[in-house]
């Protein structure tokens, strides 16, 4: 990846010396959250979907252009009015 990505208005580290950097700046009680962090896109599983789950995507898909979700919002509203 050359050059730097923009993401929200963030500059993103783009080579490991940048990337090393920048964990070796935040405070030591975020160590363990980066490091649960880093040992889960270790273990991403880059295996093709199955069909199964392409079409699990394409219902969610359908469901969000009809309009059937809830806004971060409406979710926490609802969630809070529960007994």
């Amino acid at each position: 990846m050359s050059g730097k990505g923009v993401d929200n208005g963030a500059i993103l580290p783009t080579d490991k010396e940048e990337l090393c950097r920048r964990i070796r700046q935040l405070p030591d009680e975020m160590t363990p959250f980066v490091s649960d962090f880093l040992d889960r896109l270790m273990d991403y599983d880059n295996e093709p979907l199955t069909e199964d789950e392409l079409a699990q995507i394409e219902a969610a898909n359908a469901d969000i252009s009809a309009g059937c979700f809830y806004t971060l919002e409406e979710f926490n509203r609802r969630m809070d009015a529960l007994p």
